[in-house]
């Protein structure tokens, strides 16, 4: 596996944490390589994350899991599984930083 490394990067923080949210969108009940990288991504760079995006990609999160329990997403239980831990570990962080709750 290749190392990671941190890299400089030109955008403001909003437009990058945007760039993360199509990102996620995008990988959500597809069936490719990238479902796995983006999880992945977005837990390695939570310290970017503000309440909003938190928000945001938690939101994400549920969105897709209710549309697998209606049967609008068929991935794979591993693909799941990922996005399970991403709403886990954002939830967590949401939740360290003292943030409202919300339901």
């Amino acid at each position: 596996m290749e190392e990671k490394q941190k890299h400089e990067v030109i955008a403001t923080l909003d437009d990058l944490l945007m760039m993360f949210g199509a990102a996620l969108r995008y990988s959500m009940g597809r069936c490719t390589y990238i479902t796995g990288v983006t999880p992945r991504f977005i837990i390695d760079n939570l310290s970017l994350c503000n309440e909003k995006w938190l928000a945001n990609f938690l939101d994400d999160c549920k969105r897709y899991e209710k549309d697998r329990e209606h049967g609008l997403i068929h991935d794979a239980s591993y693909d799941y599984d990922n996005w399970m831990e991403l709403k886990a570990a954002l939830r967590e962080e949401y939740q360290k930083r003292g943030y409202p709750e919300r339901l």
